[in-house]
């Protein structure tokens, strides 16, 4: 290996562990619900550069804080015992645990009872096993850009399009090039003008939303929550010393 090849290895490598080191940052604090944790760690996710799906996982998993709720520690334990490797896997996992925290804000003092909600093991079956393991092949170290969803947006997929058509030197997409025949009518993006999938599942809508996202753009379609994180955050960064 020639000087200049391990030069730029060690420099990717150093790169990989500062990426890593931030995320595993983000922690669950002791009185944050499920609900707003889950939040704040998509937002901060988004800050920082990409990761891989397992990095994002492994992160998640152990920043869940146990002592924060019920539901906390279940998501947790089921997440060590049924490990998942996309970040899509985890998210539809804590989905199926947030009726805890709705059902413990709605219910009387006392009347919770942990069981009730015990982890359930997932149906495990050897076609399940062998997708699941593909999946893993294709996405391990891939990053996709997050899912409109993630970004707490307080408009709809047509009025992020309709932001995106505001921003300065914007470029449309080029028409699909397939037979409309075979497309979905019930089905419309309009990113592409077009029939055959949904605007919110496009995945070039979501790589321009996350592009424009990190050049600071499309933030006042962001919800109040949303709006907030990120004004305490940049008045936390400029009030960090500035390292020597």
């Amino acid at each position: 290996m020639s000087a200049d090849a391990f030069m730029k290895a060690h420099v990717e490598d150093i790169k990989v562990a500062t990426r890593k080191s931030d995320v595993f940052k983000i922690k669950q604090r002791d009185d944050e619900m499920l609900r707003e944790f889950v939040s704040r760690f998509q937002m901060e996710k988004m800050e920082l550069p990409p990761v891989s799906d397992d990095w994002a996982v492994q992160d998640f998993m152990q920043g869940l804080n146990e002592k924060s709720s019920i539901s906390s520690r279940q998501l947790k334990q089921n997440l060590i015992e049924y490990r998942v490797v996309t970040w899509s896997d985890a998210h539809n996992r804590y989905q199926s645990k947030i009726r805890v925290e709705d059902d413990q804000l709605e219910a009387p003092s006392g009347s919770v009872h942990p069981n009730r909600f015990a982890a359930k093991p997932p149906k495990v079956t050897d076609r399940g096993s062998r997708f699941n393991k593909g999946r893993y092949q294709l996405r391990s170290g891939s990053v996709g850009a997050p899912k409109l969803s993630e970004y707490n947006f307080s408009v709809d997929a047509s009025g992020i399009v309709s932001a995106i058509g505001k921003v300065r030197d914007t470029r449309w997409p080029k028409p699909i090039q397939t037979d409309p025949s075979q497309r979905n009518p019930n089905l419309i993006c309009k990113y592409h003008g077009t029939h055959g999938h949904r605007t919110e599942d496009c995945r070039q809508v979501r790589e321009k939303v996350a592009r424009l996202f990190n050049e600071r753009y499309l933030r006042e379609l962001l919800n109040d929550q949303a709006k907030n994180h990120f004004r305490e955050r940049d008045a936390n960064r400029k009030n960090e010393p500035e390292e020597p």
